[in-house]
């Protein structure tokens, strides 16, 4: 799960505690980005192609 554009504090709709408690709950990770800032936008395509890997490989056997 990605919270975006984390660079704009004042105008934040769902806190970082509700993205990690809602994406625990789904079961998956959760990642804050701003493409203005460049932060995490690597680490989350990153983590993506990790999960994407993983599951391949679960699948291809």
């Amino acid at each position: 799960m990605v919270g975006s554009k984390s660079d704009l504090h004042r105008k934040r709709r769902v806190t970082a505690f509700e993205g990690q408690t809602l994406a625990r709950h789904m079961s998956c990770p959760f990642i804050e980005i701003s493409a203005r800032n460049n932060d995490c936008v690597n680490e989350a395509f990153l983590e993506l192609m990790r999960i994407v890997e993983r599951r391949r490989l679960m699948f291809c056997t």
